[in-house]
């Protein structure tokens, strides 16, 4: 425990030593709106997500810390929307499981860098850290270890908040955090981080962890353990050989795995290899890459390293103090769905107030439950986010006028609204999505009953046809 809390004060500290963050920034590429809806229309993606803003995107490299608190550098990928007028929220997205450096983010590899263009598009400042060791990052990236995901994914953001203001990109202080796969796991260790060690810096709006090993310990050992064939059997390779330099797991790795894995994982580890090379290298039951002692240790000895690390690794023992939801499938083969029911039962005995879960679509597995979960959790943030295009000051140049109020609100609230030169509508959503109520406006005064619906918290959305878009909080009491 000793050694925990003092790695984490040795991380707050040492992050704080950089008085400039950005080593080097490289601009990748510019998207206008269009190019981006052809680029989802090509990779069949419908269009639903209101993608307004031009594009520019960039690789950071930057200066952030080691698993051992040392100073080391690290790359992602920055998209912002091409607008010198409205304040954005930030948004991180955390990307799931690659092996080869090539394959982040910032190198524009596979699909997942659209998943940050979009959201661009849509009035975010989007960072997806590549995290230590891919990308331009040196070295062995440690898989699926929060502390570093955590670290790595707060750096990026303050390599962001610095290129934004060197290029006078306006920000509104609102921070969502989403991820897919081990972005799962980063999300929620960041987000944790944030929480219990950075709140006076970061204050998280929204998270939407999604089909994350979130229990490293249990749910993922068991399936380690199991007899039957695993579809990712590389995932396993990937922990024992990225975190034997953490962890020192083994002296050696022909000491823990049998010939010719000790030589060959290792190998496939390099950063030039992709994951499919890793899973075509190992057993279909991934345990059968262990010594026989390696195993009957790891299965006998409660308190073994590999055990003890697993649980330093579990990161959903927390309580998350903003609205958080956990999307999972229950189709997963690659990471099973009930890390996502573990994790939601322990935050809610710890006492969140805003913590649910869902089953985006029980019938898909990992891959295609990606698609629905990312488009959810835009759904899901939308509620919350704000994009101020005023000027600062409200009245002038017939900029609109929005005042809510009482807030908290019993029976009647009032909308009041001026200088709105376009066609207005307002709806109220609850914590899931789900459209509470149309409400009626026009200039002046409205008065809007919440008899009819229940209480709780309510996002409150006014929009209208030549770009008003605000969003409130808006919470009913009886």
């Amino acid at each position: 425990m000793k050694k925990i809390v003092l790695s984490a004060l040795l991380l707050v500290s040492c992050c704080s030593l950089f008085s400039q963050r950005i080593v080097t920034k490289t601009y990748l590429q510019s998207f206008t709106h269009s190019q981006i809806d052809s680029i989802l229309s090509a990779n069949g993606v419908p269009n639903v997500f209101g993608t307004n803003y031009d594009i520019d995107v960039y690789r950071l490299l930057y200066n952030t810390v080691s698993y051992d608190s040392s100073a080391t550098t690290a790359s992602g990928m920055l998209a912002v929307p091409r607008n010198t007028t409205c304040r954005f929220p930030m948004a991180v997205y955390h990307h799931g499981t690659v092996a080869s450096k090539l394959d982040a983010p910032s190198y524009l590899g596979g699909l997942e860098p659209v998943v940050g263009m979009v959201l661009a598009s849509t009035g975010y400042i989007v960072t997806e850290p590549d995290y230590l060791g891919l990308g331009d990052g040196p070295g062995l990236h440690p898989y699926q270890h929060a502390q570093t995901e955590a670290s790595a994914s707060i750096d990026m953001l303050r390599a962001a908040r610095e290129h934004c203001d060197s290029a006078r990109i306006l920000r509104n202080g609102q921070l969502f955090l989403m991820g897919y796969s081990e972005g799962g796991h980063a999300c929620m260790a960041t987000h944790r981080t944030i929480q219990n060690q950075l709140s006076n810096e970061f204050t998280v709006t929204a998270a939407v962890p999604m089909s994350g090993a979130y229990d490293m310990s249990g749910v993922m050992v068991n399936r380690m353990l199991s007899d039957s064939d695993y579809s990712q059997p590389g995932y396993l390779a990937y922990l024992i050989v990225s975190w034997n330099p953490i962890y020192h797991l083994c002296d050696s790795f022909s000491q823990a795995l049998v010939h010719p894995y000790d030589s060959i994982l290792p190998m496939l580890l390099d950063g030039t290899h992709g994951t499919n090379d890793l899973n075509n290298a190992m057993p279909s039951v991934p345990k059968r890459i262990f010594t026989r002692n390696e195993l009957d240790t790891f299965v006998n000895n409660p308190n073994s390293v590999m055990r003890v690390a697993l649980r330093q690794n579990d990161d959903y023992d927390w309580s998350p103090n903003c609205p958080t939801r956990i999307f999972f499938c229950r189709g997963d083969s690659y990471v099973p769905f009930q890390n996502s029911v573990v994790a939601i039962d322990k935050m809610r005995q710890n006492g969140c107030a805003d913590c649910d879960t869902m089953d985006v679509n029980p019938a898909l597995d990992h891959v295609p439950c990606a698609q629905f979960s990312i488009l959810s959790a835009k759904i899901f943030f939308d509620q919350f986010k704000l994009l101020d295009c005023t000027t600062g000051v409200p009245d002038v140049q017939g900029q609109p006028i929005i005042s809510i109020y009482p807030n908290p609100v019993k029976g009647v609230f009032n909308i009041e609204i001026y200088n709105a030169d376009e066609i207005v509508t307002a709806a109220m959503y609850d914590a899931v999505g789900r459209k509470a109520q149309d409400i009626a406006i026009h200039s002046g005064v409205n008065s809007v009953s919440t008899d009819g619906i229940a209480t709780g918290v309510y996002s409150l959305r006014i929009t209208g046809s030549k770009g008003l878009n605000k969003v409130s909080k808006v919470t009913v009491e009886k």
